[in-house]
């Protein structure tokens, strides 16, 4: 058995991405420090360091398939994963909604008390658990479960079948897209006012971060695909764009306009 090793250049990278994710933790801990001094809720570009952080503390714990795995053999039902792996899967996931969404009402209920540094570091739980599991499974599970041709013995896949495709896997992937495009579409509308504050270093570190971790992911992705799956990932791309712009001129909340000067 022969150990694929990956050229110098993609190890650099994964090394350079390891100390930016680092980089975000770090700037994390300081943003949630300074709210816990401060008050004020974090400003756009830290909720992407925040973010970025949550992405890493989620890959760090036991995955969504280390759960289900557990689970069957705790509870006898390894007959049952076989069939239904992806069954099993989506109860996790939705064992991990419904724990987001309770910490979410927790922290609508007790706003108006709550210091502000407990409340950012309870939607950074938020956002850790929805990484953990509903999105995911949702990338893993939801484009199988949108209708696709299918393809006779011997058939070549043509630039149709491809396109539709990367627009199924492209569904599977709009919670995490939302997730991270309406802070970003924020950081940039925030970067482009006139009458802010100067940034601060968390700032700074925060869309540097994002951005950088953005510029590796969707380049890789970009640069496996042909001409077809490339034309749904852009339709992708411009969508996430559109709607989280959509979402942040609405719904956007104070804190993550506005936040706070110190």
């Amino acid at each position: 058995m022969y150990m694929v090793v990956p050229p110098a250049w993609v190890m650099l990278l994964l090394m350079a991405c390891q100390l930016v994710g680092s980089l975000a933790f770090a700037t994390a801990m300081a943003i949630v420090a300074r709210r816990f001094r401060h008050g004020g809720m974090p400003r756009p570009a830290e909720w992407l360091a925040l973010l970025v952080a949550a992405a890493m503390l989620g890959l760090a714990l036991p995955n969504v398939d280390e759960a289900v795995n557990w689970s069957a053999t705790e509870f006898g039902l390894h007959g049952s994963l076989r069939e239904n792996y992806g069954l099993f899967r989506w109860g996790w996931a939705g064992v991990a909604t419904a724990v987001a969404l309770v910490g979410l009402a927790a922290l609508a209920v007790g706003r108006r008390w709550l210091p502000t540094g407990v409340v950012t570091l309870g939607l950074a739980g938020v956002a850790t658990t929805l990484l953990w599991g509903p999105i995911p499974v949702c990338w893993r599970e939801l484009p199988w479960m949108i209708w696709g041709p299918a393809l006779a013995a011997g058939e070549v896949p043509g630039a149709m079948f491809w396109f539709w495709l990367e627009v199924r896997k492209g569904i599977g992937r709009l919670p995490l897209g939302l997730l991270f495009g309406v802070p970003i579409v924020a950081t940039v509308g925030d970067r482009l006012r006139s009458n802010r504050p100067a940034w601060r270093w968390t700032e700074w570190a925060g869309a540097a971060s994002a951005g950088w971790l953005a510029l590796i992911v969707v380049g890789f992705w970009l640069l496996g695909l042909n001409w077809a799956e490339r034309l749904a990932a852009s339709l992708w791309l411009g969508t996430v764009t559109s709607v989280s712009y959509l979402i942040e001129r609405r719904w956007a909340s104070p804190g993550i306009e506005g936040g706070t000067a110190l």
